[in-house]
């Protein structure tokens, strides 16, 4: 009987605005196979950008069978997530999508950047970014003025990666990199700006924790 051979992958999966990539790298980086699986960005109003979260999931599921489909003696040993930026995710206690995601390339929320132009210089200047509509503190604060019902279902707001994190290992987590980009972190104390997010009218319950690296063993 011949002995099969089982290589060990690494699972990448890159949540774009209008599509999935999955990649399947062994232990040296090397390319052992690949696949990408699109899903619709819709537009109910002008300005607006949404997608489904679970035509996300459908896609992720599927690229990845396709990608372990083109390499069948692979084993899958980790998995490495990136994503699109700036989304929300209304999400419930058992991680179901209560609305579609409002995507960075959304404008509903340019009237709620007065929010931010009235807070006091030096608070800005924590947020480390530009002004932008499709950010996610924005988007939230005009959910919670316009769609108050959606608000009161909700448990976590989330970046689309980690919900999709949510989905693979049932733990809600964000890091540094996507909370930074929300309008709602203050990047030089690297904390959740719960000032900021008061002045919103945001329930900071909402937000998840935030990952941290471990620290660095001590060389000896």
């Amino acid at each position: 009987m011949t002995a099969t051979h089982t290589t060990d992958a690494h699972v990448g999966i890159d949540l774009g605005t209008s599509s999935v990539k999955v990649v399947l790298l062994g232990r040296q980086g090397e390319r052992l196979a690949d696949a990408d699986a699109p899903y619709a960005v819709r537009q109910p109003r002008a300005g607006w950008a949404e997608s489904a979260p679970l035509d996300w999931w459908r896609a992720t599921t599927g690229a990845v069978r396709e990608a372990m489909s083109r390499a069948p003696q692979v084993r899958p040993v980790c998995i490495g997530l990136s994503g699109q930026m700036h989304g929300v995710v209304a999400t419930r206690s058992d991680g179901t999508p209560v609305r579609d995601a409002v995507l960075w390339a959304d404008s509903r929320a340019e009237g709620q950047l007065e929010l931010y132009r009235d807070l006091p210089t030096d608070t800005r200047h924590r947020l480390a970014n530009p002004l932008s509509a499709g950010m996610a503190g924005p988007v939230l604060a005009w959910l919670v003025r316009n769609e108050p019902e959606v608000v009161a279902q909700t448990r976590w707001v989330l970046q689309p990666k980690d919900w999709l994190r949510l989905r693979l290992t049932d733990q809600v987590h964000t890091d540094p990199s996507d909370a930074s980009a929300t309008l709602m972190y203050d990047v030089l104390g690297d904390v959740w700006a719960t000032d900021v997010v008061d002045a919103l009218g945001i329930d900071t319950r909402l937000l998840p924790p935030v990952l941290r690296r471990p620290a660095p063993s001590p060389v000896i």
